[in-house]
């Protein structure tokens, strides 16, 4: 069933005392992507911004307002259908934070609140005016004592890198439209699928490593 068409805002700035009020994010502080994100052989890596607003969108890239509204409302749209799901309010919490996540009206299952969307200033053709990738969601992580505290995560699991900085280096299939999160999950539940990415990520590293050395 579609999800309802609601606003989502970016997450307010303060992720520990969070307010009903300016839903706004201090910027992302640039991490390495600690082998979450592997790109393939000879793919170049992109410079990508988190984009927290409409206007940090036109501030900091090449598009203009129009663009970067259109870049908003279809990572909103990617949020809406990628996002993970949660039977109750507290459960989504527990894992993104308070007031950080709403309530479908179709389904009565809980969202994590979109943080911000992934823009790669080099897949935009000024010419053709189009944009050569997806306008990626992300979200705010805030489970307190997880390794992905204050990280930016993909809807697919996946760790992008810390919340206070802009500039973020990623491979193009990380721009890529992500699959919909399959099932609803409970508390802790998201986490996990989060950690069984960083395992995998983990071995095929080793495995690749290994047939470097021969």
């Amino acid at each position: 069933m579609k999800r309802s068409k609601i606003t989502l805002l970016p997450n307010a700035a303060n992720f520990d005392g969070l307010s009903n009020t300016g839903r706004q994010l201090t910027r992302p502080l640039y991490l390495g992507l600690t082998g979450l994100l592997l790109s393939g052989c000879g793919e170049p890596d992109y410079t990508a911004i988190v984009a927290n607003t409409v206007e940090d969108c036109v501030a900091d890239t090449s598009l203009d307002f129009q663009q970067c509204e259109v870049a908003y409302q279809e990572a909103l749209e990617e949020a809406q259908r990628t996002g993970p799901s949660f039977f109750n309010e507290q459960d989504c919490e527990w894992e993104f934070g308070a007031e950080n996540c709403y309530q479908d009206n179709d389904t009565n299952y809980f969202f994590p609140l979109m943080a911000g969307y992934l823009i790669a200033d080099a897949l935009f053709d000024s010419k053709k005016r189009k944009y050569r990738g997806t306008y990626t969601p992300v979200f705010g992580y805030k489970r307190k004592g997880s390794k992905f505290n204050n990280k930016y995560m993909f809807a697919d699991g996946n760790a992008l890198g810390s919340m206070n900085k802009m500039a973020f280096k990623v491979p193009k299939n990380s721009l890529k439209p992500k699959p919909t999160f399959a099932r609803t999950v409970s508390r802790g539940g998201f986490g996990q699928v989060a950690a069984q990415k960083v395992k995998i990520n983990q071995r095929r590293s080793t495995n690749r490593n290994r047939s470097w050395g021969g």
